[in-house]
């Protein structure tokens, strides 16, 4: 108790101390902070225009950015392109009708000839002043277009994207692209904020207008006075206030749309500014009472935060990050801490440990239990092959044909139980195990070791995704193995002389499964006094029957011999034997 009240005491002192120190300066920064409150106000008044112009901008730069693409891909393929006219005429003309946004699309050689065009046309264009600007200073160009040589009539002013060519560093060329300047405008024109500017203009590098949201009529006197674009191009992104042509009173903005070749001037009306200055110059004599007090409030806040809330926080944040990763992260806690919160670190450190420690126990025991039971099912798997192994060598030496099915009995039988248990050591959980692929490679088993020259048929497969646990996985696998089995050695010839086995495992209600095993009858496939048998198959099927808690229907119509099983799918709690 002692040294509990000694921390408290220090708490207060501490935040008693600050509060003193603070509050000597508080009528100096109240002076100084409206200095420092305008310029930070100036500087997010244009952050935030320029943000807001950039973010109008984008809303049109992926139709620019896509037509760069497609130019660069023009200026690539111009080679190959440049075979024949009427080959670039198709492939452009394909390009254009996929993009359904481009106008048309050309490459103009070295020598300035237009001859790979998207309308066929073929032009000599190295008079034109376009043609030397790219020459003599090659980068990517936009120019606003009401009639071209290409298409001497437009119906319509569209915006021309020329992007050069450059081989080994020299130019060799370059690929063009347009787009109807109607388009560009409707989505300038989709933004409908309440914050959006009174007019975009979009403009080149040569300060040349390509576009404007409010139409092209009388766009010069709401241009900047004694700021022209080409100027404002070559500035970069800014923010400045000033008047317009027409002696208005605006804010600007400018942003890159493509660098070196497009931008976006956004025209915005200016904040007033005089009844601003009028309410501060009433306002400073009231606040600076409500500056001093909130002065205090901020200090003792800080002062909590600092001492108790951080540390609070910090501990918290461990608590998350060994929760999610088991991570012990770094303390960041200093001797000022109190020590209510240093003894509840050290408490949560320890605690740790023991977590870790204990898990570290648990994994052990989980990773030797996956080595024995891998071994376990490795040995399985050995003495299953073995005994399948003994059972061939005994029926390959076998002379009765008696004795020799017998044995082929019993080797299936062994087969069908590596099987199940092939399908279970394979499952991630070690508890389950697809129904349909363990019927499916059960099936497969007993039909190859069945299959003869003399035994032909036909063997139709229907299987539902369910998972059975091993409980019901042996019993199913069991059934199956001697239901076909059966099936296979009383199979005959249907009326269409045609033998065929249908095997069908699947859901017909919820949580009950149906398996069908079905065999034409009539002139048997296997002689008549090989196949007959002691009826030992049909006494196992019906014990497993039991073992899954099912029922047998057995039908005879048709010309076919169908064993129908019924039985529950178990849930984990009655498969556990829990």
């Amino acid at each position: 108790m002692p040294n509990q009240r000694y921390q408290m005491r220090g708490l207060g002192a501490k935040i008693a101390s600050m509060l003193a120190i603070a509050l000597l300066p508080i009528g100096l920064i109240a002076m100084l902070q409206n200095v420092e409150l305008a310029r930070e106000a100036n500087r997010r008044d244009e952050a935030n225009l320029i943000s807001r112009t950039s973010s109008i901008a984008a809303e049109q730069e992926d139709l620019l950015q896509r037509a760069v693409g497609a130019a660069q891909v023009i200026g690539t393929m111009a080679p190959t392109l440049s075979i024949s006219q009427s080959y670039c005429e198709r492939t452009l003309q394909g390009y254009l009708a996929e993009a359904q946004v481009f106008t048309f699309a050309g490459f103009v050689d070295a020598e300035g000839h237009l001859n790979c065009t998207s309308n066929g046309a073929d032009v000599d264009i190295s008079a034109l002043d376009s043609y030397q600007q790219m020459r003599d200073a090659p980068r990517i160009r936009a120019r606003l277009l009401t009639r071209s040589p290409a298409a001497p009539t437009i119906d319509s002013p569209e915006i021309l994207l020329s992007v050069p060519v450059l081989r080994n560093g020299n130019y060799d060329g370059h690929s063009s692209i347009t787009f109807r300047q109607d388009l560009f405008l409707s989505r300038l024109l989709e933004d409908e904020a309440s914050d959006h500017p009174n007019e975009i203009v979009i403009f080149n590098a040569d300060g040349d207008i390509l576009a404007s949201d409010l139409g092209m009529d009388g766009i010069e006197d709401r241009l900047p006075l004694y700021r022209p674009l080409e100027m404002l191009a070559s500035d970069g992104e800014q923010v400045f206030r000033g008047r317009s042509r027409a002696k208005d009173d605006e804010v600007f903005s400018v942003v890159s749309m493509i660098p070196g070749a497009i931008y976006a001037l956004a025209i915005w009306t200016p904040p007033t500014a005089k009844w601003i200055a009028i309410l501060k110059s009433f306002a400073a004599p009231l606040l600076f009472p409500v500056i001093m007090w909130g002065g205090s409030l901020l200090v003792a806040y800080f002062a909590v935060e600092r001492l108790v809330i951080r540390p609070i926080r910090h501990l918290r944040a461990r608590m998350l990050v060994f929760m999610r990763s088991r991570t012990v992260g770094e303390s960041s806690l200093d001797r000022h801490t109190p020590a209510e919160l240093l003894d509840m670190e050290e408490t949560w450190n320890r605690l740790t440990e023991s977590v870790l420690h204990d898990e570290a126990e648990l994994e052990d025991m989980v990773r030797e239990k996956a080595v024995l039971l891998k071994e376990v099912h490795h040995r399985v798997k050995n003495n299953l092959q073995l005994i399948s192994s003994m059972l061939g060598l005994r029926l390959r030496k076998a002379k009765s044909e008696d004795a020799k099915a017998a044995l082929k009995d019993i080797q299936g039988r062994v087969m069908s139980l590596a099987t199940v248990h092939q399908s279970l050591s394979q499952t991630s959980e070690q508890s389950g195990v697809a129904a349909r692929d363990l019927t499916r490679a059960i099936v497969q088993n007993v039909i190859a070791a069945s299959r003869t020259q003399e035994m032909s048929f036909q063997v139709e497969e229907d299987y539902e995704t369910f998972f059975l646990f091993p409980d019901q996985a042996v019993p199913l696998s069991l059934i199956v193995s001697e239901g076909l089995t059966n099936a296979i050695k009383y199979i005959g010839y249907s009326a269409e002389g045609i033998a065929r086995l249908k095997i069908s495992l699947r859901e017909e209600d919820e949580g009950l499964a149906v398996l069908e095993i079905a065999n034409t009858v009539g002139e048997r496939l296997v002689n008549e006094e090989v196949s007959e048998g002691t009826g030992m198959g049909s006494r196992f099927i019906g014990g497993f029957v039991s073992q899954l808690g099912g029922r047998i229907e057995v039908d005879e119509a048709d010309g076919w011999y169908k064993l129908r099983v019924h039985f529950p799918i178990a849930e984990f709690d009655e498969a556990a034997g829990l």
